[in-house]
């Protein structure tokens, strides 16, 4: 991807998710940095890598693809193979477009080739045009290529691509146009890209070509991308892949849940009993209490304080002793389904739907306080067993609430 180097390559971007604190390539300096503190560390590929074993790049720590969708109408040679792989890996994906219009007839036709080969793939990141070999275009002409391109593609898929670039064309060739859409700046030896201006942030920021990774013969480009360049489903950049992605957004727009940050989910953190009582409370309107909480760990003024009384005051909810509420403390599937019982008791729901636990190889581990709520969680297919285990005591995950209490959204609470 850069000028001089291997025109139809593009590395492998590794992604972990690191806080920018504690990321060495970002500067508080400077004015031009990070989009924000979410860091992913990836690589970019194409053909030029040649048979990728993924599961090794998985294994090494890389957590996203740049995948080279093709160049000048063509696609890449190993686009499908690459894709599949990845996929299969559970490798997230991004693919890059590697732009050889010569007018911006040209840029239209390939904008919606690139469009054309993203349809019906799973991607995880924004689409991202690589323009960098200009010939003997003008800086007019390149400019209006590259503005062509990127509408055209943003009109075409609903994203908003990446641009591409080294230092150089950034700074010294692009228009403040461009600025508009997000940057991918190459620059090699620093530990922070130069500020090309335009932009206040980038994205992207391919730090080597020079990289190796378990599982590639050879060379691949090594980058830091921020969450901005992942596409964002309700804001966050963490529940595309998840299974419960559905039950997720449905909560989030119902106001029911929050994020764990304005870019997290947090879908495998676990449910905890001030998230889950609060949600319930949520549920029935956040309504108001006067009733004095005996719990000595609820003070006044927590994003639970009063979802905790409402619950209590309606022996929907009890302590973990006499005197202590435990809020941080993960909540198991058995708890959940019990809150959810007796606030059905509470609002005179059907609770005489009884299923049978005797499937369930661990019905056994059911709590004496906890069989009638599952049976009737069970009954009502709140809660799912697997390959004939109901888990009980297992801790209940962001993603798994989200499920459980849009079910019963769904389902009892008409």
């Amino acid at each position: 991807m850069k000028k001089l180097a291997k025109i139809f390559s593009k590395g492998f971007l590794t992604i972990f998710l690191v806080i920018a604190a504690c990321f060495c390539f970002s500067s508080p300096s400077l004015a031009f940095g990070p989009s924000n503190d979410i860091i992913l560390n990836g690589i970019d590929i194409s053909d030029w890598q040649g048979d990728i074993d993924f599961n090794a790049v998985k294994e090494s720590g890389i957590d996203i693809v740049y995948i080279k969708a093709g160049q000048g109408g063509y696609e890449d040679q190993l686009l499908e193979s690459n894709y599949n792989k990845a996929k299969a890996a559970g490798l997230n994906i991004g693919f890059y477009y590697y732009l050889t219009a010569t007018n911006t007839e040209q840029a239209k036709a390939q904008a919606n080739n690139f469009a054309e080969i993203l349809q019906g793939k799973d991607t995880d990141s924004l689409p991202a045009m690589d323009f960098e070999s200009f010939g003997s275009l003008s800086q007019q002409e390149i400019n209006e290529i590259a503005i062509t391109f990127m509408e055209t593609l943003a009109q075409a898929t609903g994203k908003t691509p990446i641009i591409y670039s080294d230092l150089y064309n950034a700074r010294d060739l692009f228009d403040a146009q461009l600025a508009a859409y997000p940057l991918w700046i190459a620059e090699y030896g620093p530990s922070s890209p130069g500020d090309p201006g335009k932009w206040d942030s980038w994205v992207g920021f391919q730090y080597s070509s020079s990289g190796s990774v378990p599982g590639i013969n050879g060379n691949v480009d090594l980058d830091k991308f921020t969450a901005g360049a992942l596409i964002k489903i309700d804001g966050f950049v963490d529940i595309a892949d998840s299974w419960a992605e559905e039950d997720i957004v449905f909560m989030v727009k119902e106001k029911l849940m929050d994020g764990t940050s304005s870019l997290l989910f947090s879908p495998d953190l676990a449910l905890n009993r001030a998230m889950m009582v609060t949600i319930l409370w949520r549920i029935e309107g956040q309504p108001t209490t006067t009733t004095e909480i005996p719990f000595t760990d609820v003070t006044t003024g927590e994003y639970y304080t009063e979802a905790v009384g409402w619950a209590y005051d309606n022996n929907i909810v009890e302590g973990t002793s006499s005197d202590l509420f435990s809020p941080a403390l993960a909540a198991s599937r058995e708890q959940l389904a019990t809150i959810l019982y007796r606030y059905s008791e509470y609002k005179g729901y059907d609770t005489s739907i009884n299923g049978s636990l005797d499937e369930f190889t661990d019905a056994d581990q059911v709590s004496a306080y906890a069989i009638t709520p599952m049976e009737w969680a069970v009954g009502t297919k709140l809660i799912l067993g697997e390959d004939n285990l109901l888990e009980p005591q297992r801790v209940t995950t962001r993603a798994q609430a989200a499920a459980i209490f849009h079910r019963f959204i769904e389902n009892i609470a008409q």
